[in-house]
């Protein structure tokens, strides 16, 4: 769906691809993780946030779904700067799409 890049440095980053599924009944947006200290740099996937909802297309529930997930993020306190990102990689979601995102997380602090 889109590869993010919310900070990263020389020890390494906070980067982050997104997947995006659909069943009978929902939408699913997946994150991946994987780090060569802990599970010699193998994939893992999280389900991060489900909708079951009348989002018709992808685009629609791609962005509620990720403005849902970085909401929560930011309510948990976790330290993401979203203030600094850029795409990796683009996919059903662009930059305007996350920049809109990012701008109503900050606009409600």
């Amino acid at each position: 769906m889109i590869y993010l890049d919310f900070g990263s440095g020389p020890g390494g980053g906070d980067y982050r691809e997104y997947f995006l599924s659909k069943d009978d009944e929902s939408w699913t947006l997946w994150d991946t993780f994987s780090d060569v200290d802990i599970d010699d740099g193998e994939v893992k996937y999280s389900r991060v946030a489900e909708c079951y909802s009348s989002h018709e297309d992808q685009q629609s529930a791609a962005r509620c779904l990720l403005a849902a997930t970085l909401l929560a993020e930011k309510k948990l306190g976790w330290n993401t700067s979203f203030e600094s990102f850029s795409i990796m990689k683009k996919g059903i979601l662009d930059i305007g799409d996350v920049t809109k995102i990012v701008n109503e997380l900050l606009s409600k602090e």
